[in-house]
């Protein structure tokens, strides 16, 4: 699986459990942050998808657990964008610590106007700039 697009980050204190470890929820801040950073490396940032009157809302989320992961680990997220449709796309996370795979998962979106809710076809220009984070499988 290709994985075109990588963040870092050091596991903060806060999100510790009281084993010792990243608590399960918290994987999903660290996936939201890459995401937000994904779209701004495309070129578009979440505000400017909103300033279109778009939101790309969650319907789904998966993650699995393979390993622990402690404070101040770096975590590397690899993401990639997969089965982009008209008003939907995946993201596909796969994170690992000193190279050994800790989780992996994916996040749903769907493309919707702001102000009626409803799903909408991704603009051209969205298409575009996530074309470039296509995972290749």
């Amino acid at each position: 699986m290709k994985f075109p697009f990588q963040a870092k980050y050091n596991v903060a204190f806060r999100d510790i459990d009281m084993h010792g470890v990243l608590h399960h929820s918290n994987f999903y801040y660290y996936c939201e942050k890459a995401r937000v950073e994904l779209l701004e490396a495309s070129g578009l940032s979440y505000k400017s998808v909103m300033d279109m009157g778009l939101g790309l809302v969650l319907v789904e989320s998966r993650l699995r657990y393979f390993a622990p992961v402690k404070f101040d680990d770096l975590l590397e997220l690899n993401l990639g964008v997969d089965d982009f449709g008209r008003t939907s796309f995946k993201i596909l996370y796969s994170m690992e610590v000193a190279g050994k795979k800790v989780s992996e998962g994916h996040t749903h979106h769907v493309c919707i106007n702001l102000d009626s809710g409803k799903p909408v076809k991704f603009p051209p220009e969205l298409i575009e700039a996530m074309g470039t984070y296509q995972s290749g499988k």
